[in-house]
C-alpha cells in the first residue's frame, strides 16, 4: 500500500531495508536512549504476532512512524479469544509536525489492518487523548493507578526467586490478556523484573522508589489469593518495602486493607465487535508505559 499526499509517500515498513532509519528517527525525535533490540523485542519478537508499521517518505527518507502490535484477550470460562490491535509508537520528525501526520497514519494503518482483528485499544497519554476521541474512539469505565501499604511479614515462610512453570497460564473470570508462558517470558524477559513464588502463587514485580521510599510495583499476579497475601507481606520485608503500585483488579484490591489513587488510567477502546471492554482484566503488566 503506497499513497502520495504533498510529496509524502505512506508505505509499509520493510523491516530489512527500513529499520536503520526508523531508529534513527526514534532516536532524534522522540527517545535518544531508544535501541534496535528493543524494537525488535517489541515488534518482531511478540508472541500474538509481528507489528504492523506504516512510514511517510519524503523523497525517499522516513520522516514519520506510527507502529500497530496485535494483541489477544482470553476468557478461560468460555474458551474463548479475542484478537486486538494496539495503535504504539507514532514519531514525525520535528519538520513535519503540524500535518495531520498522526491522523492519516492512524486511520491508513487501521483500514490496511481491517480484518485482522476484532478489537482496537491503547493507552493514550494526555496530549493524543484528544486527538483519538475525535476519531471514535471511547473512553469508558476508568480504573486507577493505585498504591497499596503492608508491614512486613516476619514469618520463616520460603519465598523462591526463579522462572515460570512452563504449564502456568490465567485462569481468572473476565476477559484479560492471554497469560501463558510464552507471553510471560517474552513480557518479561528483562533482569529489573523478578518472579517471586510461594507455593503455587506467583507474583512478577519490579521495584523503584516514591519519594525516597522502596516500592514494590506489581506487575501480574497468579494463585490463591490467602498465598498472594502471604507473599505480599514476605516480599515486604525482603525489598525493605511497605508501598506497593498496581494497577486496581479486584484480586489485588483484597490483598490491601490500606491503599489509595495515585492516578487515573486511560484505556481507550474502537469497533469492539464482541462488546467486551467493560469485562477486561488489566494489570499492570499490560498497560505499562514500555508498551
Amino acid at each position: 500500500m503506497s499513497e502520495t499526499n504533498k510529496e509524502l509517500v505512506f508505505r509499509e515498513i520493510n523491516y530489512i531495508k527500513d529499520l536503520p532509519q526508523v531508529i534513527e528517527l526514534i532516536i532524534n525525535n522522540l527517545d535518544k536512549n531508544y535501541t534496535t533490540d528493543f524494537f525488535k523485542w517489541k515488534h518482531l519478537e511478540n508472541p500474538y504476532g509481528e507489528s504492523y508499521g506504516l512510514v511517510a517518505t519524503d523523497n525517499g527518507k522516513i520522516v514519520a512512524l506510527r507502529m500497530f502490535m496485535f494483541w489477544k484477550f482470553h476468557n478461560s470460562v468460555e474458551n474463548k479469544s479475542v484478537i486486538a490491535i494496539r495503535p504504539v509508537d507514532t514519531v514525525v520528525d520535528y519538520n513535519y509536525r503540524g500535518q495531520g501526520l498522526f491522523k492519516k497514519l492512524t486511520l491508513k494503518g487501521l483500514e490496511a489492518c481491517k480484518g485482522r482483528y476484532d478489537l482496537i485499544f491503547n493507552t493514550p497519554n494526555e496530549n493524543s487523548l484528544p486527538g483519538y476521541l475525535k476519531m471514535g474512539w471511547e473512553y469508558k469505565n476508568p480504573k486507577y493507578f493505585k498504591v497499596g501499604m503492608i508491614l512486613p511479614s516476619f514469618s520463616k515462610r520460603i519465598v523462591e526467586f526463579g522462572d515460570l512453570p512452563p504449564d502456568i497460564t490465567s485462569k481468572r473470570i473476565g476477559w484479560e490478556t492471554l497469560k501463558n508462558s510464552t507471553y510471560l517470558r517474552w513480557r518479561f524477559q528483562d533482569e529489573n523484573y523478578k518472579i517471586s513464588k510461594l507455593k503455587s502463587s506467583y507474583i512478577i514485580y519490579s521495584t523503584s522508589k516514591i519519594n525516597k521510599l522502596n516500592q514494590v510495583v506489581i506487575q501480574e499476579v497468579f494463585g490463591d489469593k490467602t498465598d498472594l497475601k502471604k507473599l505480599v507481606g514476605c516480599l515486604a520485608k525482603i525489598e525493605n518495602a511497605f508501598l506497593f503500585y498496581y494497577y486496581a483488579n479486584d484480586l489485588l484490591e483484597e490483598l490491601f486493607l490500606l491503599k489509595f489513587k495515585r492516578k487515573k488510567s486511560v484505556v481507550i477502546i474502537k469497533d469492539d465487535t464482541f462488546k467486551i471492554h467493560d469485562k477486561i482484566i488489566f494489570s499492570l503488566g499490560d498497560l505499562e508505559g514500555k508498551l
